[in-house]
């Protein structure tokens, strides 16, 4: 649709430009359906943004008048593309636009509007539910908080805000583009709009939660394991804590499963959460009797090998847990024991050392007491295929275990955090990118 972009010609002011840009997109109406439709929607989004303008924005409170955006339907969200964004100048020169993705606002498809780093869990918007539109409102909500700061906040706010989104960090063009304009003063606006206003179209239903900068280590301490800004008006009803932050305690966990069911039912069926299934294990037929064990461990070992699975890692644990082991003194153990090493037959008929076996499984570099392992020995970057797949194996495995990346990386390797492994892991995956 191609518009003036002089707004003289629709007037300065915020509500004589309402008047006449409505006008003009209703002027354009009547002899194609699609554009027809469209147009309905850009209609709806200016109404929806003038009236929280008037609630979140009044003009006491802007030091200069707000601008009327020009509304843009353009491209595809998903993947890497924003589903809407905020911007001084449009694709026309338009001065200061809301661009919402063209598939988002027109409800051609369902939209993935947050997933889990394992790509596990999603949160999926419904194309064709009537309260589809609630998530474009609150969306709209957000980029009117980034407008006012660009535009009408108190000068030394927009002083800093520019700072920070322009020329802020230089050497990597500012904090606009490293953080996306969800730095420390967007944070601060958000969390205020949030309290004051019980979540901006929610009310007091959902209880009040602190956003954090968008880089978690430029946020103070405290806030560190909470939601980025950056999901203000949209995935911030949805959770308390970061889901992908370390350290996470049962209660954090537990505080977030609450607040995603809360949010659910407030979407009554227009948000669904899509979780994938784990794959059907295969069964195998065991003899009950003394070669049992043995049966079991050729099986298992041989299913892992086949399927990338850690089958034989859960069984020894929950050998170990439900049989702890009692430390025998030297003289307690017989000389048949102590003189012949045990040995295990694999399914393929060879026999092998206890030790053999458990370097097969991956267990051969876990010590029963002294150093712990290292992770370039355990998930060396010299196999990077073998490894990725080993360690995303036994990361899902802790999972079920309930046991975070975090946990994981402290019982294993003796890590304070789960930083290092994220980082070797992502040398994994670039390795074999």
């Amino acid at each position: 649709m191609n518009m003036p972009n002089d707004r003289s010609v629709w007037g300065v002011e915020t509500d004589a430009f309402k008047t006449s840009f409505r006008t003009y997109l209703q002027g354009m109406q009547g002899d194609d359906n699609d554009r027809d439709e469209l147009i309905k929607r850009v209609l709806w989004c200016v109404d929806v943004w003038d009236q929280h303008r008037r609630e979140y924005f009044p003009n006491e409170r802007c030091e200069r008048p707000l601008l009327f955006p020009f509304f843009e339907a353009q491209g595809q969200a998903g993947g890497r593309e924003k589903p809407a964004t905020y911007k001084l100048f449009g694709s026309q020169g338009q001065p200061s636009v809301i661009a919402i993705q063209h598939n988002l606002l027109m409800a051609t498809s369902d939209l993935t509007i947050w997933k889990s780093k394992d790509g596990e869990r999603r949160l999926v918007l419904k194309k064709d539910h009537i309260l589809r539109t609630h998530y474009i409102e609150r969306l709209i909500v957000h980029q009117l908080l980034q407008q006012y700061l660009v535009e009408s906040a108190p000068e030394d706010v927009r002083r800093e805000y520019t700072h920070q989104t322009s020329s802020g960090a230089a050497a990597n063009g500012g904090e606009f583009k490293t953080y996306k304009g969800h730095g420390t003063v967007f944070a601060n606006h958000a969390n205020d709009l949030n309290k004051t206003h019980g979540m901006p179209l929610l009310g007091d239903e959902f209880e009040f939660s602190r956003l954090r900068h968008y880089k978690p280590r430029h946020a103070p301490s405290v806030d560190r394991q909470r939601p980025s800004c950056s999901w203000f008006g949209t995935l911030d009803m949805f959770f308390v804590w970061d889901p992908e932050a370390d350290g996470l305690t049962d209660k954090q966990l537990r505080e977030n499963e609450a607040r995603m069911a809360q949010a659910l039912a407030w979407y009554e069926g227009a948000v669904t959460l899509v979780e994938a299934e784990a794959p059907a294990l295969k069964t195998f037929e065991a003899p009950f009797d003394s070669s049992c064990a043995d049966a079991c461990i050729n099986e298992l070992s041989a299913y892992d090998k086949a399927h990338g699975t850690s089958l034989v890692w859960d069984f020894l644990n929950r050998i170990r847990d439900g049989f702890p082991a009692v430390s025998l003194e030297s003289r307690d153990v017989p000389h048949s024991a102590s003189a012949e090493e045990s040995k295990v037959e694999y399914v393929d008929g060879s026999v092998h050392t206890i030790d053999e076996l458990m370097g097969d499984i991956g267990l051969g570099d876990v010590p029963a007491k002294g150093d712990k392992p290292t992770l370039t020995k355990v998930y060396p970057l010299n196999s990077p295929v073998v490894s990725l797949a080993q360690l995303e194996t036994d990361l899902a495995e802790a999972k079920a275990q309930k046991v975070t990346k975090a946990e994981f990386a402290k019982q294993r390797f003796g890590h304070a955090r789960g930083d290092q492994l994220s980082r070797h892991m992502k040398r994994l995956r670039e390795a074999v990118a």
